[in-house]
């Protein structure tokens, strides 16, 4: 069904509501809270609900305007007055449905509105959940890095230490190497003395 409203217009005003209702009216359908909103094709039922009890409103007071008429011709359709008020309870009756088949539809959004905002608390503690979950394996993941920092501190010592005593070593095999040479250059020193005295 085509939309009354014109495009990028914001809300819903009472002459639009009004004209979807006369224009359900002319179709000889009851202009119910529903039937409103899908001939307008947008709108909150609140807002609709509103202005639509405006409507009602202001056909009663014309109806009531109608009956009301000069004395002279009042005397002239006393018989009718009884038919008019049957008709006026047949109205009357009519609005009374309306309004229980809005206040269903009300029911049936409020409800909506409720199990969605069930179903966004939901998913508002399973988020909360997976924050702790996460803010857990952060908090467990920094100690591991912590514990972790401290052993490569610990080896880089030990390395150090095993670097240290390696050089320290070489340096011991060294100057066993060069007492070892000098051993053995004064032994042939001595040697050559002996054979120069014979």
């Amino acid at each position: 069904m085509t939309s009354i409203l014109h495009p990028g217009r914001l809300g819903i005003s009472y002459e639009q509501v009004a004209s979807a209702a006369d224009a359900i009216l002319s179709r000889a359908e009851r202009p119910t809270l529903k039937a409103v909103r899908e001939q307008l094709g947008t709108g909150s039922f609140g807002t609709i609900q509103k202005h639509l009890g405006q409507w009602q409103a202001a056909r009663r007071e014309v109806a009531t305007a109608a009956m009301t008429m000069p004395t002279d011709i009042q005397r002239l359709i006393v018989q009718e007055i009884e038919k008019q008020v049957t008709a006026a309870r047949r109205t009357l009756e009519e609005e009374m449905s309306i309004v229980r088949l809005d206040r269903d539809t009300l029911a049936d959004e409020n409800q909506r509105i409720s199990d969605l905002s069930d179903a966004l608390q939901k998913e508002s503690d399973e988020s909360r959940l997976q924050l702790a979950h996460h803010a857990g394996l952060s908090e467990q993941l920094r100690e591991e890095l912590k514990a972790a920092r401290i052993m490569i501190e610990a080896e880089q010592k030990l390395r150090i230490n095993a670097e240290q005593e390696v050089a320290i070593l070489r340096a011991k095999m060294e100057v066993m190497h060069e007492l070892k040479t000098l051993q053995q250059k004064v032994s042939e020193l001595e040697t050559a003395k002996g054979e120069h005295k014979k």
